[in-house]
């Protein structure tokens, strides 16, 4: 009996496990870094919609030389921005499509702070009443900052937030 010229083929099982343990680690670090790449995409996303909201009614107020408010309204959990002329806010109730309110998109995102429940945008010479609205989630905080002048930037709270820069 030929013994001693045995060719080995395969996998033994203690490889096997080495390979799976290596594989399961390097999948559970990227999953754990995708889900966080998520969340900081769906605040940076809140915080530009938000901002993007604000510039229209901004630019609205501009082109009709005209006063214009932006009225936050909690509503328990939920929270949304209505656009109003000179305190003429017929709607005190959050609703969704429609062309005169922000409403967020996303649940995880929450209105951590702002500076008062009335921002106002006045018509001549593109003025604003000053103040700042901080929206967060697991991935940070933005702040939105509105100044006097009418300016209107985003800035992160306390750590870098995708490429938005520190406050």
């Amino acid at each position: 009996m030929k013994t001693g010229n045995r060719q080995q083929r395969g996998f033994t099982l203690l490889e096997l496990l080495v390979v799976l343990t290596i594989v399961t680690l390097m999948a559970g670090g990227g999953l754990h870094g995708w889900i966080q790449y998520q969340q900081a995409i769906r605040l940076e996303q809140s915080a530009q919609q938000l901002l993007d909201f604000l510039s229209r009614v901004q630019a609205n107020a501009y082109w009709h030389n005209e006063t214009r408010t932006v009225k936050l309204i909690p509503q328990g959990d939920l929270w949304c921005m209505v656009a109003g002329q000179n305190d003429k806010q017929v709607e005190e109730t959050c609703r969704e499509n429609h062309p005169g309110q922000f409403v967020r998109r996303t649940q995880e995102v929450v209105l951590a702070k702002s500076t008062s429940n009335v921002f106002t945008f006045f018509g001549l010479r593109n003025a604003a009443q000053a103040g700042h609205i901080s929206l967060s989630n697991a991935a940070g905080q933005l702040r939105l900052i509105i100044s006097v002048r009418g300016r209107m930037r985003l800035c992160s709270e306390s750590q870098v937030v995708l490429a938005i820069p520190l406050c």
